[in-house]
C-alpha cells in the first residue's frame, strides 16, 4: 500500500502528508475517505488590532513568546524546504485528489458519544443486573471470521465492550452492523466504545484475555485528551475536561502507569495553550517520563500557505504532539533537547487529525502493541478506546462503491 508521504527529507524532520491517505493507510483500506473540500485560501482573520495584540502579548511570559517564535521559524523553514524540493517538480498542490463532500446532506452524520446505558430488553453482549440497568460484559466480543458482516441489535449492545476483529491468514476489513448504521472495522483492530472511566473494567479483563499468556502492556500509548479551551466550549462537538467530574487526562496517565512497557512511548496531542503544555510536561515528569520529540502539525491550504496567520494570537494554524519516553535520569535531571519535526498537511473534516502511524512506527519495535485513548477512529492492529471511537468509522465516512467492492 502506498505511503501517505508526499515528501520527506532524509531524516523525516520535515514531512508533507496527505491527511485522508494517512488514515486510509493506517486502516489498511483500499476505500477512499469522504472528505471536506480542500482549503484554497487562508481563513479570514479574526486577529486583534495592534494595540490589543500588544497588550495580549505582554501578558505572555517571555518563555512562551520565545517558544512559539521558535516554532514559527521552524514552520517557515519547513514550508520553504517543501516548496523548493518537492512542489517545484509537481503540479503545485499539497495534497492528492479527494472525494469531496460539499452539500450539507452529504456530510458524514455525527455519531453521538456513548450515553449511560439502559435497555428494555437483553441485547447481545449485555448481561442483566439484578440491581439496576443492564451492564456491559467484560468478556471480549470477537467479530465473525466467516462472514464479512457481523450484526448486532443496537449500538448500545457493543458499548463498553471490547470488540476485536481477529487475525486471519490475510488482512480483512470487516463490517459491523447496528441500528445506528454500519461501521468499517480495520484488520485486527480492537476497540472499546466507552469513556475511560466506564470502559476500564472491560479494558482490564479484555486485554488480559486477548494478550494471554502475556501481560497486557503496550509499546505505544497515543492520546488526544478533550482539553478545555474557548473554541471547544463554544462547540457541541466535544465533551471537554471541564464538563466531566473526573479529569480524563488523569485517567489516561493512570492507564499509562499501569499498561505501558518499560521502554514504551507516549504521544499526546495538546492545544497551543501554554498552561496545558506545562500541565502535560509536569504530569509526565512525576512518572519519570521525559519529552523526547515534539511534532508540529501545520495546517496549510492547497498551495501550502498556513490556513491562518502564522503568528496569530487567537487561532494559530498548528497543533503539537508531544512524544515522551522513560527518562534515563531522575526527574529534573534530564537536559537533552527534544527533537522537533514539522508535518505539513491540508486539513480535513473538523477534529479529523492525520494518522501518525507511519511516523511512530519508525520509533517502535517489530510486532509492537499500540493503544489510542480518546480515539475518534480505528487503526489496523491497534487498540482504540473512547466514547467517540466510531465517529469516523461509519459507512457515511467512506466512498460507498469502494466499500461495497470489499464484500
Amino acid at each position: 500500500m502506498p505511503t501517505p508521504f508526499l515528501f520527506h527529507n532524509p531524516d523525516y524532520s520535515i514531512v508533507l502528508l496527505d491527511l485522508p491517505s494517512s488514515i486510509q493507510h493506517a486502516q489498511h483500506s483500499q476505500s477512499r475517505l469522504a472528505s471536506s473540500p480542500v482549503i484554497e485560501i487562508p481563513y479570514p482573520s479574526n486577529e486583534p488590532g495592534e494595540q490589543k495584540r500588544g497588550s495580549l502579548l505582554a501578558a505572555l511570559s517571555i518563555d512562551d513568546q520565545a517558544f512559539h517564535s521558535c516554532l514559527q521559524h521552524c514552520i517557515c523553514e519547513a514550508i520553504a524546504t517543501i516548496q523548493k524540493d518537492y512542489i517545484r517538480g509537481q503540479n503545485g498542490n499539497w495534497h492528492v485528489p479527494r472525494h469531496e463532500v460539499s452539500r450539507p446532506n452529504e456530510w458524514p452524520r455525527e455519531l453521538p458519544a456513548t450515553q449511560a446505558r439502559a435497555s428494555s430488553g437483553i441485547c447481545h453482549g449485555l448481561k442483566k443486573s439484578t440491581h439496576g440497568p443492564f451492564q456491559p460484559s467484560v468478556v471480549p466480543m470477537i467479530l465473525s471470521t466467516t462472514e464479512w458482516r457481523t450484526v448486532f441489535p443496537s449500538l448500545q449492545a457493543v458499548s463498553g465492550i471490547v470488540i476485536h476483529n481477529p487475525p486471519l491468514p490475510w488482512p480483512r476489513t470487516s463490517l459491523m452492523s447496528t441500528d445506528e448504521g454500519e461501521f468499517v472495522i480495520p484488520p485486527e483492530a480492537t476497540f472499546i466504545h466507552a469513556t475511560l472511566e466506564s470502559g476500564l473494567q472491560s479494558f482490564i479483563h479484555g486485554s488480559q484475555t486477548l494478550f494471554a499468556p502475556h501481560v497486557p502492556l503496550f509499546d505505544l500509548i497515543l492520546m488526544d485528551p478533550p482539553w478545555t479551551n474557548r473554541s471547544a466550549r463554544r462547540s457541541s462537538h466535544y465533551l471537554t475536561a471541564q464538563d466531566q467530574p473526573v479529569d480524563p487526562f488523569d485517567q489516561a496517565v493512570h492507564i499509562v502507569q499501569c499498561h505501558l512497557q518499560s521502554p514504551g512511548l507516549v504521544a499526546v496531542w495538546i492545544t497551543n495553550k501554554s498552561s496545558i503544555r506545562h500541565t502535560v510536561l509536569d504530569r509526565f515528569r512525576t512518572i519519570n517520563m521525559a519529552l523526547w520529540e515534539e511534532w508540529v502539525w501545520v495546517k496549510v491550504t492547497s498551495q501550502g500557505v498556513p490556513v491562518t496567520q502564522l503568528d496569530g494570537f487567537w487561532r494559530r494554524p498548528y497543533e503539537l504532539c508531544l512524544i515522551f519516553r522513560r527518562a534515563s535520569q531522575p526527574p529534573g535531571m534530564t537536559t537533552v533537547q527534544p527533537r522537533r519535526r514539522v508535518i505539513a498537511a491540508v486539513p480535513d473534516l473538523h477534529s479529523r487529525k492525520p494518522s501518525l502511524k507511519p511516523l511512530l512506527e519508525q520509533l517502535l519495535p517489530d510486532n509492537y502493541q499500540a493503544l489510542e485513548l480518546f480515539a475518534r477512529s480505528l487503526t489496523a492492529g491497534w487498540w482504540s478506546w473512547g466514547d467517540e471511537v466510531l465517529k469516523f468509522q461509519s459507512m457515511d465516512n467512506w466512498v460507498q462503491d469502494d466499500v461495497s467492492r470489499l464484500e
